[in-house]
C-alpha cells in the first residue's frame, strides 16, 4: 500500500484542501487498486477474525469527517460519516 500527494510548493489558499492537496492511497500488487482519498490511515489489523488485516482510515472532507473499514481483501468498505451543518 502506498500514499501519494501531489506538491504545491506556490499555492497558499486559506480554504479546504484542493484536490490536488489530498493524499490518495493505493494498493499496490498485479494489478494496482485505487483505494480512496481525504484519509489517514489509522491502524491495520485483522478486526474481524478471519486471518486477513483490515485498514482503520480517519476520512475529512469539507464539512464531513468519520471512519472508513476497508475489509474482505481491501474489497469492501463500510463507512461512519458525520457533517457539521
Amino acid at each position: 500500500m502506498i500514499a501519494l500527494r501531489l506538491d504545491n510548493h506556490g499555492q497558499v489558499c486559506d480554504g479546504p484542501p484542493e484536490k490536488d492537496d489530498w493524499v490518495h492511497w493505493f494498493l499496490l500488487g498485479r494489478i494496482p487498486r485505487y483505494l480512496g482519498n481525504q484519509m489517514a490511515l489509522i491502524d491495520a489489523g485483522d478486526y474481524d477474525g478471519d486471518g486477513r488485516s483490515e485498514l482503520l482510515f480517519w476520512f475529512s472532507g469539507y464539512d464531513r469527517d468519520g471512519y472508513v473499514l476497508m475489509s474482505e481483501g481491501f474489497v469492501r468498505r463500510a463507512s461512519f460519516l458525520w457533517n457539521y451543518h
